[in-house]
């Protein structure tokens, strides 16, 4: 008696759920409940990328440039190029927080004869605000530094 009534309850089960699986429609569907995913989550757009340009020639002296702005979080790559105006020539580049503390810094040690390029990129994990300090030996010649990165004005 036992199995009867309970095989009669699964076969008026499985009509129901059969006959209200053909009676929705696609408006009246729900999406899928995802438990777990390996998809990445969205990422929030990133801010604009600013770059700054600034570009000298050596005038025989020795010169600290210091340039400050606001940065958020990503890349700050910083680029020099330089020539010597006579003998060997330093155009050196850091990046460094608020207090002073330095975080990177990019060193060109360059000759009369030989311009040079060199670059280093860091990451900031926060938005903080920062100064970019050139200093340009005795010896110098044409240069130019870009930073590229998350700058805001």
């Amino acid at each position: 008696m036992f199995r009867t009534t309970s095989l009669l309850l699964t076969s008026f089960t499985m009509a129901w759920l059969t006959q209200a699986a053909y009676c929705q429609t696609a408006q009246e569907e729900e999406p899928p409940i995802t438990l777990y995913s390996t998809a990445p989550a969205p990422l929030a757009p990133p801010s604009p990328v600013r770059r700054w340009d600034l570009e000298g020639c050596g005038d025989g002296l020795d010169h600290d440039f210091i340039y400050t702005s606001w940065a958020s979080p990503g890349l700050m790559e910083i680029t020099v190029r330089a020539q010597a105006q006579r003998w060997l020539s330093n155009v050196t580049v850091s990046l460094e927080d608020s207090s002073g503390h330095e975080l990177t810094r990019v060193r060109a040690r360059v000759g009369a004869d030989q311009p040079a390029t060199q670059n280093v990129v860091y990451r900031l994990l926060s938005r903080q605000a920062i100064r970019v300090r050139v200093h340009i030996d005795e010896n110098a010649g044409p240069y130019s530094v870009s930073v590229n990165g998350t700058l805001e004005r």
